[in-house]
């Protein structure tokens, strides 16, 4: 894969001779083919929610006033073809994106090969017009610009070609085919940069959310293959599939195909203890050492714990792929199990517990970036596993890092960010935490939220220093005591 530290001079020079974007006339026309000859402001088209939790723009290190923006993406359609015979397999996408209120060169990324590239009909050059910046100090952080400086508020397509192989991102799997069997699954991670949809698909960042569509082929496939996945799935033609998701993110699409004669299933209506009918659908593979009806009681049983807890179930139905060629990971209203692991680590009940626990934290009230990711695991394993130890007298750690651009969710989070919420307890009580993360998730299904905005929360709530002590020692990682809260509860 293609990898540049930092913006390559071609890149540079070829920023500083693009010709900028008309400027509005007096009547605010924008003149642009990105917006059209509307006679509208275009700063009326942002919509200031789609970018309230995005990331500052960012000066680019080796240039004189070049800005990286977040962009606003309202739609991606990709097309993915596995050739199961050579093996050579492709992706195409098209990226519909709005600019923000701020001029400045597009940020998005992609963990694939890119082939060729074209912003809003013009092919851009490879070597000069796409590079990589490091806007966080971690090169893991990097990120993708094109080298197009775009007016605020309009309107663009961008159109990607690429190879598909092992994305350029920790941990995720490669593509697997033996025999003509493809064996893939759109893997995501939400502890790593890169690891996300843009793994496999270009995309933004976490808080954004938009339409999803992926067609997928499969040419000279040995056998029958079945589409799973959390989305909506049409059968295209022989080995021609379209799955769509019409309100998603970057942690929430779930995509799979496998031989379908290896697959097991389980489906139905459940009644969950509030009276509410959930529709489910299992998939399993290599589920003997567990049988599948006994994943399937197991899951449901441990769906009704979280419906007493915390309200009604927040999506409208409920998947599962449970097998030994997964992760534990949690979708949109969907679930992943490895089996393998859960034979191993005897923990079948908790893991299934803990993921199920995301329907509501983590893929119902989200983090709106990745470094705030710490917040729903800790909660997770503080209501899920035993204890662990942490002394107010121990060494400060950092959960949360502070840069705007941060895009991984430590793994501190499992013991340290679980510790946060026993200390809390402690001081206050288990019943009493518990009520408040309970108002919490409840204040709003699906809606993005902070750090800080959890801490005021709990302060509030609570009336305890412990919170502020705990948040301040060992989220943000600092010595001695907090300064006075920012906020009036």
């Amino acid at each position: 894969m293609e990898l540049r530290p930092s913006l390559a001079v071609g890149l540079i020079l070829a920023l500083l001779c693009a010709c900028p974007a008309p400027a509005a006339d007096d009547e605010g026309e924008t003149g642009t083919e990105e917006t059209g000859d509307t006679g509208e402001d275009p700063l009326a088209a942002c919509d200031p929610d789609n970018l309230s939790y995005a990331p500052p723009p960012e000066m680019i290190e080796g240039t004189e006033g070049l800005w990286a923006v977040p962009i606003d993406i309202e739609a991606i359609e990709a097309a993915l073809r596995f050739e199961l015979d050579s093996e050579a397999h492709t992706g195409s996408a098209r990226v519909q994106f709005r600019s923000g209120p701020e001029r400045g060169v597009p940020v998005f990324d992609l963990r694939q090969s890119v082939t060729s590239v074209s912003l809003d009909g013009e092919a851009l050059d490879l070597d000069s017009e796409l590079g990589w910046v490091t806007i966080h100090p971690d090169p893991e952080n990097r990120v993708r610009v094109l080298a197009r400086e775009l007016d605020p508020c309009t309107v663009h397509e961008l159109e990607l070609e690429y190879a598909i192989a092992r994305p350029d991102a920790a941990g995720l799997p490669s593509v697997l085919v033996v025999d003509g069997h493809l064996n893939w699954e759109m893997q995501l991670d939400d502890l790593d940069p890169g690891a996300r949809l843009e793994a496999w698909v270009p995309a933004g960042f976490v808080h954004d959310r938009h339409a999803l569509t992926i067609e997928v082929e499969l040419v000279d496939a040995a056998g029958e293959h079945e589409a799973l996945s959390n989305g909506e799935i049409e059968l295209l033609g022989p080995g021609r599939w379209r799955a769509s998701w019409a309100d998603t993110d970057s942690r929430g699409p779930y995509l799979r195909f496998t031989s379908a004669d290896i697959l097991e299933r389980a489906e139905g209506v459940h009644v969950g203890p509030d009276g509410v009918e959930i529709a489910y659908l299992f998939h399993g593979v290599d589920t003997d050492t567990h049988g599948m009806d006994a994943v399937e009681a197991e899951i449901l049983a441990e769906l009704d714990v979280w419906i007493e807890t915390y309200g009604a179930y927040p999506w409208p139905a409920l998947w599962a792929y449970v097998g030994t060629a997964t992760d534990h990971m949690e979708y949109d209203g969907a679930l992943t199990i490895n089996t393998l692991e859960l034979a191993l680590l005897g923990s079948r009940l908790r893991l299934v517990r803990h993921e199920l626990l995301h329907m509501w934290l983590a893929r119902g009230r989200r983090p709106a970036w990745a470094s705030d990711g710490w917040v729903d695991e800790a909660w997770a394993e503080y209501m899920t596993a035993n204890p662990v130890e942490l002394a107010w007298d121990d060494e400060p750690v950092e959960l949360l890092d502070p840069h705007p651009w941060a895009r991984v969710t430590k793994l501190d989070a499992y013991t340290v960010g679980r510790g946060v919420f026993q200390l809390i307890a402690e001081a206050t009580s288990d019943e009493a935490l518990r009520e408040a993360m309970a108002a919490f998730i409840a204040a709003g299904p699906r809606e993005l939220f902070t750090t800080e905005e959890l801490e005021q929360h709990l302060d509030c709530a609570l009336d305890d220093p412990a919170v502020r002590r705990a948040f301040h020692r060992f989220v943000y990682g600092l010595e001695g005591e907090p300064e006075a809260a920012r906020w009036s509860c």
